[in-house]
Formats: structure tokens, C-alpha cells, sequence
């Protein structure tokens, strides 16, 4: 049997080859959030319309459970996530986030598939009924617990007021970062507007 014997310097360059594409999409990313934060590479006039939040805080700091009460893994990956935070039972305006972050996921056409929802409910058990309505009107949101004490050090970190936390959804890049957040001022232009542009300058992710 003839041995193949692999050149030296090729091997070298195959294994460059492979450290740039393990390590494209992170400086894609990486890219995008500076571009936002800078101004620097964007056209003229555009402006981030959610609040940056300076320095990004990473999501694995907040500790996060399923419903059935095991430890749920976040698990960055690829996708923007959309984090929606509410204390119980969704009340009116809770339900006009999700009913605004779910519209805007499905105006997101081909790039829909980039980006998740997260609903966190913090502290209060959810009623049998909440998760139905859940389950039936946003099928595609998934549904995870926290604590108040987490969420206190967060909103805390970020001089959040805890009343106003409950009026704000969160933007977590694929890192696993919180980079921006949103309050009912916003509109789902301006949510759009956002998400498209990073996911374009991060080729997709």
C-alpha cells in the first residue's frame, strides 16, 4: 500500500483554512455589535433604535429553568433571541410585546429563521391557563423561569427600575450577549430595522 504523505506546509495552511471558518461567524458578530455601537461603517443616518447597553452583560449570568423545574441551557448557538421578560400571568401590555415581537419575527421573511423568543417568567408560578394561551397564540416561543433575585442583580447592573423591567424585552446576540433593550416606546419598524441590520452584517447569524 502506497503511503500519502501530506506536505508539511500544506498542512499548516489546511489548518488556517479551518481556524477562519470556525472563527468567521463569531468576528462577523463581533463586527456588527462594534458597528452599532461606534457609528463607524454605518450609512449615513442610521442609528441603533433600541438602547445599548454598555458593557453587554452575558445571559448566562441569569440562571434559568424549564417549566417541569430542571436547569435550562441557553445554549447561544447561531441566533438572535429575543427575551421578554414578565413577573406571572401576561397582562395586557405583555401581551402587546409579545403580539409586536411575534409580528416582527414573521416580517423578518427569509431571515425569521436567525432569531428566537424567549418568555421569562420571574418569581410568580404561571397559571395551567397562561401556558395554554401561551402555547396556542405563540407556538413558537419558548417558555423558561427565573428569580427575582436574579433579575434584581440585572436590572440592578443595568440601573433598571424593577417596574420597568417588566415593560422591557432584551436583544441577545449569538454569543450568548445582551446588547440592547426595548421599551413599549418602540415600535416594530424600529425593532425590524435593528434585527435586519445585524443580521446582515453578521452574514445571517
Amino acid at each position: 500500500m502506497t503511503e500519502i504523505t501530506i506536505d508539511p506546509k500544506q498542512r499548516r495552511n489546511n489548518r488556517i483554512k479551518l481556524i477562519c471558518l470556525i472563527a468567521l461567524p463569531v468576528i462577523t458578530v463581533v463586527l456588527s455589535t462594534a458597528m452599532f455601537k461606534t457609528g463607524i461603517g454605518l450609512p449615513s443616518g442610521t442609528k441603533n433604535k433600541g438602547t445599548l447597553i454598555q458593557p453587554p452583560q452575558q445571559i448566562e449570568d441569569l440562571s434559568f429553568t424549564t417549566q417541569g423545574g430542571n436547569p435550562f441551557d441557553y445554549k447561544p448557538g447561531s441566533k438572535w433571541s429575543l427575551i421578554l421578560p414578565s413577573y406571572g400571568d401576561c397582562n395586557e401590555a405583555c401581551e402587546q410585546r409579545l403580539f409586536l415581537t411575534r409580528q416582527v419575527h414573521v416580517l423578518l421573511g427569509k431571515n425569521a429563521g436567525a432569531v428566537r423568543r424567549f418568555y421569562v417568567n420571574i418569581g410568580a408560578e404561571l397559571s395551567t391557563q397562561a401556558l395554554e394561551q401561551l402555547a396556542t397564540e405563540h407556538p413558537k416561543l419558548k417558555v423558561i423561569n427565573s428569580t427575582q433575585e436574579n433579575f434584581k442583580t440585572f436590572s440592578d447592573t443595568l440601573a433598571i427600575e424593577d417596574k420597568m423591567l417588566s415593560e422591557t424585552f432584551f436583544l441577545v446576540d449569538p454569543r450568548g450577549f445582551i446588547m440592547m433593550y426595548y421599551t413599549d416606546q418602540n415600535t416594530d419598524k424600529e425593532l425590524i430595522k435593528d434585527l435586519k441590520f445585524l443580521i446582515t452584517k453578521s452574514g445571517g447569524h
